[in-house]
């Protein structure tokens, strides 16, 4: 079993959306260990008016985290923790199967490529990945933001990308 488990008051499970397009975080935040859903606490506010200036709600999106548990001893997962909980992730992948997955922090960057860092200069960027099988669009983590403002940019640089990348691959609008 992973550490993370005793480390919270139990998994945030993913919540499923209308079409195959994923955004996984991180791990789950104290308000999402507490209401046991994804992306509602400040980061996910931020998420989400991001996305509704675009036109885009979170029901349209399988909304997710590399690690399910919140870790709050740990604070950022490491390569332990995210390997023991990749299985869950691999699954909802393999289900859902995205065409494209906006994926935030240097957590979604280790689980991804196995790269330790460097999110900050990828963020706006998109790759194909093998192990997804699908696009991922990089971003920094909407947390950044809330604690260094000067992030704003880099994050919706990232929102935008993955935007036209909706766009492009034949998403919505």
């Amino acid at each position: 079993m992973c550490p993370l488990r005793a480390e919270c008051k139990s998994p945030v499970a993913p919540s499923l959306g209308k079409y195959n397009m994923m955004i996984i975080g991180e791990a789950p935040g104290k308000e999402e260990d507490y209401e046991r859903k994804g992306f509602v606490g400040r980061s996910g506010e931020l998420l989400w008016n991001a996305l509704k200036e675009k036109g885009y709600n979170r029901n349209m999106f399988h909304v997710t985290n590399v690690v399910k548990c919140y870790p709050s001893i740990s604070k950022t997962p490491n390569k332990r923790q995210i390997k023991a909980c990749s299985k869950f992730l691999d699954e909802e992948i393999k289900v859902i199967k995205p065409f494209v997955i906006l994926a935030f922090g240097n957590t979604s960057l280790k689980y991804f490529t196995e790269e330790e860092s460097g999110i900050m200069a990828k963020s706006g960027t998109t790759e194909w990945n093998d192990k997804a099988n699908a696009w991922i669009c990089w971003c920094i983590h909407p947390a950044s933001v809330l604690y260094h403002d000067e992030n704003r940019e880099l994050f919706d640089k990232g929102i935008k990308n993955f935007i036209s990348k909706i766009k492009v691959l034949g998403g919505l609008k």
